[in-house]
């Protein structure tokens, strides 16, 4: 069920679901989102692909993705870079393992590596993301994982604080070799907007696949750094840790 009623909130946290992911974390998430008070600020956006009996609740609004268009064009147009458990066509590769996660295990630009296969499975973020701006007047949005959880309330003017001077907050720090996009948050000003349009196209066109890695960390990482787009480390710089978001000013 889509509620319409909070089309001018400032905040929107967005995550999305299958039902298995509901029962393992999804729950725990919207628990927290309520026990932390995020509804007096925000709303809490639920992008699921199955259809759902829940009431609609107070901030938290329920957004189906079976039909959206971002995924269904993308499935039929590139079918054949994604797998069949996926709804694509592409088989395992030839590679001595060829579902490790490892990409040691794969030969260079290999398309069933880990991160390349499962690019569909990720795309859901900027589904969901790009579904809602075009329906929301905000000022941020912040995705979150579906296996985190809130530990202390988020407010506009905290986000003011950590956006201030950004179009784009991310978490990486030194010990990373890409972004941790379990949570980032965009200022939905022209310049954050422009870059949801582009990482779009860089999807929809194809271009994607000309990357080194397909997921949607490498592809926001690369996009971020290839445009005039005011970014923001939300990892100190001292971080030693690849575990970045609990180092971090969302701690």
């Amino acid at each position: 069920m889509l509620n319409t009623s909070n089309e001018k909130t400032n905040v929107l946290f967005v995550t999305s679901f299958n039902k298995e992911l509901y029962e393992a974390s999804g729950k725990n998430l919207i628990k927290s989102y309520k026990k932390t008070n995020q509804i007096q600020y925000s709303s809490l956006i639920c992008g699921i692909d199955y259809d759902v009996g829940y009431q609609t609740e107070e901030s938290i609004i329920w957004w189906p993705l079976r039909h959206n268009s971002i995924l269904t064009n993308f499935l039929n147009t590139y079918k054949d870079k994604i797998p069949e458990y996926l709804g694509g066509t592409a088989k395992p590769c030839n590679c001595k393992e060829p579902w490790a996660k490892n990409e040691k295990h794969h030969i260079k630009g290999c398309h069933f590596t880990w991160w390349n296969r499962n690019c569909f499975r990720w795309l859901n973020k900027l589904a969901l993301i790009d579904d809602v701006v075009t329906y929301y007047d905000s000022k941020y949005i912040i995705w979150i994982d579906s296996d985190c959880i809130f530990k202390k309330q988020m407010s506009e003017h905290f986000l003011d604080h950590i956006f201030k001077g950004s179009d784009l907050v991310y978490f990486k720090g030194p010990a990373r070799l890409v972004d941790e996009t379990g949570v980032f948050g965009i200022r939905l000003n022209e310049r954050g907007r422009s870059f949801i349009m582009k990482l779009k196209q860089l999807y929809m066109s194809g271009d994607i696949f000309k990357l080194k890695r397909w997921d949607d960390s490498y592809a926001i990482m690369k996009l971020r750094t290839n445009m005039n787009i005011g970014t923001k480390d939300l990892v100190p710089k001292n971080c030693k840790t690849s575990k970045v978001i609990e180092h971090s000013l969302f701690k």
